[in-house]
């Protein structure tokens, strides 16, 4: 049971049991205001003491009352959703209205970076900031997302619906109508509805929000954003098992125009070095299809339930090239906003001690259109990320010539492959083989390493 206060828990109880089936606000109100309460500050320091107090108690074995429970949300939510200071609001946009961005596919992620890069000190957007739409999302889910919005307190923080051409007609209709209701009277709120160009004709958010359209200035280049996401994804906690990563970033992308140019290997190697500086895990998420989205992801990811939070991990997808056009979103979701959700309300969220790796491969489709042509959302979104390029054994060599091996961004060849014997030994038989000499007398020494990386690719 829970103690409300001076002993008043037995009436609490009868009340309930007879009041079960009855509706009655007026009752319910009268009857707990009756009830005296503590008095309990719910001020950070005063919240963190409420709760050592009650844990210090003897009897911990019991509920803890309503008005303990409302101090520690109360510190919950003044840690972890608030902001230390307010977003910058572009001029172009107008607080109190739905301001409504249409964008080409590909600069619709560039352009919700945009608005948030302005304040670069502040924190990435959050998920309680960012919602992006998908062919089912619910009228509910918008409608918090309108809450959260009109809600927020002194409106600091920017809201941007993100993707709503996907939204169906039946859904966009009942979301706007709570919209309305929201709305009268309420002139601070600082809302973004972001659209692609693609269905523009077909997307009834776009003719609904017409008259709130904006002409957004031309974004910031490639590399401004890409430095604005590295300087978060960057860590300097040596807990973190992003300490094996080139600069200490919590995300990276493995990439190559080809199978079999050993991303599978640099992210192993990745895993066993980390195993000799902390205790980690490596979690292998692959994401193949033939549907992707947020519950086939969480579907995998459950399948890892992490209970250690102290424990460092590599949580590494191994996303295949068929399915590049459905994981922008969810990469944005989980890479950015640091947390996804699936249809049945499970959360998936990001965790300080955790690197995550992405392994993709671009493969190159002959004819006259790109692939970036043809992904231009996901491409435009993993351009932004931390990448490091796996290339064929002939680019590898013209870098060696070249005395281009020192750039980080580029694997070369793995030197504990170029040791192996199994590598050794083909190497040192066809050396001798390409000289003519005699390969009768000789005999492979395990353990002999002969000749060098460059050596070894140009043979």
């Amino acid at each position: 049971g829970a103690k409300l206060c001076n002993g008043n828990i037995e009436q609490a109880q009868m009340w309930c049991l007879k009041s079960e089936n009855k509706d009655n606000d007026q009752q319910q109100s009268s009857f707990f205001s009756s009830i005296p309460a503590p008095e309990i500050d719910l001020a950070e320091d005063s919240a963190d003491a409420e709760w050592d107090e009650y844990w210090d108690e003897e009897s911990v074995d019991e509920y803890m009352d309503i008005l303990r429970t409302a101090a520690v949300l109360e510190r919950l939510h003044n840690g972890f959703a608030g902001l230390p200071s307010t977003r910058s609001y572009p001029k172009i946009l107008h607080p109190g209205e739905p301001n409504l961005l249409v964008v080409a596919p590909g600069e619709v992620l560039k352009t919700v970076l945009s608005l948030y890069m302005k304040d670069s000190d502040l924190s990435l957007p959050t998920s309680a900031e960012v919602c992006i739409c998908t062919s089912t999302t619910t009228s509910e889910e918008v409608e918090l997302f309108w809450h959260r919005a009109m809600k927020d307190p002194d409106f600091k923080n920017i809201y941007c619906l993100v993707h709503a051409e996907r939204l169906s007609y039946q859904v966009c209709e009942a979301a706007f109508k709570e919209y309305d209701r929201l709305s009268q009277g309420n002139n601070g709120y600082r809302v973004v509805v972001i659209c692609s160009l693609e269905d523009e004709e077909r997307a009834h958010v776009v003719s609904k929000l017409h008259q709130y359209r904006r002409e957004y200035p031309p974004l910031s280049n490639t590399i401004q954003i890409s430095s604005y996401l590295k300087k978060h994804f960057v860590t300097q906690n040596r807990m973190c098992a992003a300490i094996v990563d080139p600069e200490m970033s919590t995300v990276r992308v493995v990439a190559s125009d080809a199978s079999g140019m050993g991303k599978s290997l640099y992210v192993k190697r990745l895993a066993q070095r980390l195993r000799t500086q902390l205790q980690s895990q490596h979690l292998i998420v692959p994401i193949h299809g033939p549907v992707v989205n947020a519950d086939t992801v969480m579907a995998s990811l459950g399948k890892h339930v992490i209970k250690q939070t102290s424990t460092a991990q590599i949580v590494h997808f191994d996303i295949a090239p068929s399915v590049l056009s459905d994981v922008d979103t969810l990469l944005f979701s989980l890479l950015i906003l640091k947390s996804l959700t699936d249809s049945k309300g499970q959360i998936w969220h990001c965790l300080p001690l955790q690197y995550y790796v992405i392994e993709v491969t671009y493969i190159m489709i002959k004819c006259a259109t790109s692939h970036r042509k043809l992904l231009p959302s996901t491409m435009s979104l993993l351009e932004l990320l931390p990448t490091v390029n796996c290339k064929s054994p002939f680019e590898v060599l013209q870098r060696y010539r070249a005395k281009t091996t020192l750039d980080k961004a580029v694997v070369l060849m793995d030197e504990e492959i170029f040791r192996s014997a199994r590598f050794q030994r083909v190497y040192q038989y066809l050396n001798r083989s390409s000289h003519f000499v005699n390969l009768a007398s000789f005999k492979y020494v395990l353990g002999s390493v002969e000749g060098n990386i460059p050596e070894v690719l140009a043979l």
